[in-house]
């Protein structure tokens, strides 16, 4: 993607959802990410997407440089307010925030058949990174939605030990703490996307500070 002359002038959020791998042609994530941008109305705030190849040297090579500067706009002059990534997890049930994530252990290989170095995220990185954003208060405001929403979440402390908790560990170093991963089930299991875009609408309204004007 070429950039263009852009800069941002208005706070930010960065949401990403990751490409096709494995058995899933069509990843959900990603599907999800478009449909809260397409539910997005605050004007106060830019909502910035970007899908992610699952591949460890993508996200060791250009994560989070490649997030400076998506959708056209260079974000190089000030940070999002949070880094938002989004994945399928093949066994949730539920809109799952994840809390933490870890520096090694990464040995199932990508869609290129590859393992980062060492199988590990940062050479000589902390073991865990936890999120510094407040995931209580965004599942209590999914789940206090849920009578018209039909969705509920949860938090987790394992995010899956693959591509999910490689980024996440990844941005939570870069923003000392700023990012969140949430996971999304497959395909109607049981959420439409239009459903886990709502969920995710919640989530970075959440994330917007209290004073961030909104028309």
């Amino acid at each position: 993607m070429e950039p263009s002359s852009q800069t941002l002038t208005k706070p930010y959020l960065i949401v990403t959802g990751f490409g096709p791998f494995g058995p899933h042609e069509k990843n959900p994530s990603w599907d999800a990410v478009q449909a809260l941008h397409g539910k997005w109305d605050n004007e106060q705030v830019d909502l910035l997407i970007q899908e992610i190849p699952v591949c460890y040297d993508f996200v060791l090579q250009k994560v989070p440089a490649s997030l400076e500067c998506v959708q056209g706009c260079h974000a190089r002059t000030k940070s999002p307010l949070a880094i938002v990534h989004v994945g399928v997890g093949s066994s949730v049930k539920k809109i799952t925030i994840e809390t933490e994530a870890k520096n090694c252990g990464y040995n199932i290989p990508d869609v290129n058949q590859k393992c980062p170095p060492n199988e590990e995220c940062c050479e000589k990185g902390s073991q865990t990174l936890k999120t510094t954003l407040n995931v209580e208060q965004i599942v209590a405001k999914i789940n206090g939605s849920e009578a018209e929403t039909g969705i509920e979440a949860e938090l987790s402390t394992s995010a899956g030990g693959y591509l999910c908790e490689f980024i996440f560990y990844k941005s939570l170093a870069a923003s000392n703490g700023t990012a969140l991963f949430v996971h999304v089930p497959d395909y109607n299991k049981p959420y439409s996307v239009d459903q886990m875009g709502k969920a995710l609408q919640i989530i970075c309204e959440t994330l917007i500070p209290t004073n961030t004007i909104r028309d």
